[in-house]
């Protein structure tokens, strides 16, 4: 069998056979031009990955398409090169038929609520460290999480182990790389 690993924006998908062989493809932000604003409805594809940025839902059960996603050179997810600061919009990725069991991605989460979305169900949250530890649609979640000093300022990793067919995520002052 196939154990394909993905890691989410600054990532590597990785394709690991019963040889144990590996191979990467990275998918990142360097495609974009810095400072580009992207809105809810912009779509794109990578090696048969299909991301969508798509509407967010608010801690009070409201949805809202006004968000967007912009993409900067700031590093506060501690990632390498661009990564997105989205602000009250989510950004989803949907797998071809070689779904990954393992994805990745680094986060800075700076207030507001998080979404995080698995395989079509969606959970909303203050902290993604909540979700640390949990069984989400049949998905392992593992997430880390570094204070930045004083107030709610953190960054960290989420780590998914399952069979994924879609992920995303989101926030109002979030970055993700």
């Amino acid at each position: 069998t196939n154990l394909k690993a993905f890691v989410l924006m600054c990532a590597c998908m990785s394709l690991v056979n019963t040889a144990q062989a590996v191979t990467q493809e990275c998918m990142d932000f360097e495609s974009f031009a810095t400072g580009i604003l992207l809105p809810v409805g912009t779509d794109y594809t990578f090696n048969d990955i299909y991301g969508e940025l798509v509407r967010f839902k608010w801690d009070n059960g409201n949805w809202t398409n006004d968000g967007h996603a912009e993409v900067v050179n700031s590093n506060l997810a501690f990632g390498s090169g661009q990564e997105a600061n989205l602000n009250n919009i989510n950004i989803s990725y949907t797998f071809n038929a070689n779904h990954p069991m393992v994805a990745t991605f680094k986060y800075a989460d700076h207030g507001g609520n998080i979404n995080l979305g698995i395989n079509g169900l969606l959970s909303s949250t203050q902290d993604l460290s909540d979700f640390n530890g949990l069984l989400i649609n049949g998905v392992f979640v593992l997430v880390t999480r570094q204070d930045e000093g004083l107030g709610t300022n953190h960054h960290g990793t989420v780590t998914l182990i399952g069979d994924l067919e879609r992920i995303g995520v989101g926030g109002q002052e979030f970055w993700v790389d």
